[in-house]
């Protein structure tokens, strides 16, 4: 039936956009939270430079990926 197929499909998109709406708002606040963690250097104290910016990187990157 069209009507029935018209109506799942509308709600699959809202529920689809909800979701994305949702997780985006996430990532935006773990970018947040670790934009901080970079801007004061707190992150697992005995940790050097190099080693605390390569773990930003990779978290950063994961979290692109899941927002992609």
């Amino acid at each position: 039936d069209p009507i029935v197929q018209g109506l799942r499909e509308a709600h699959a998109g809202e529920i689809r956009d909800g979701a994305v709406n949702t997780m985006r708002e996430f990532l935006a606040e773990q970018r947040e939270i670790l934009m901080n963690i970079v801007s004061t250097g707190e992150v697992g104290g005995a940790e050097g430079a190099a080693e605390r910016q390569q773990n930003l990187e990779t978290a950063l990157d994961s979290l692109s990926k899941f927002a992609a």
